[in-house]
């Protein structure tokens, strides 16, 4: 099984960045319909997801520490609830 890592971190980068690449196309249509807009935005969503995860099985980060929380949470996106003082 360790032999697949290098082969599966390659497939999970490409598929990031052909997220990224059809987002680009859905956005510069000449048609600005709604439906293309929201999928292009949701294929950044997800291509940065996959981005994040491979970073972090793949152990770039070390190399790039700089891009740790790519893919984590986005601070202030819990509707502003606090915790509970205990």
């Amino acid at each position: 099984m360790e032999s697949l890592y290098p082969f599966l971190t390659v497939l999970n980068f490409a598929s990031a960045v052909q997220g990224v690449f059809l987002a680009y196309l859905l956005f510069n249509r000449k048609s600005h319909r709604k439906e293309s807009l929201v999928l292009g935005a949701l294929m950044v969503v997800m291509s940065v997801a996959i981005l994040g995860a491979v970073l972090g099985i793949s152990g770039y980060y070390r190399i790039f520490p700089h891009f740790i929380r790519v893919g984590g949470r986005v601070p202030g996106s819990d509707s502003g609830r606090r915790p509970a003082a205990g």
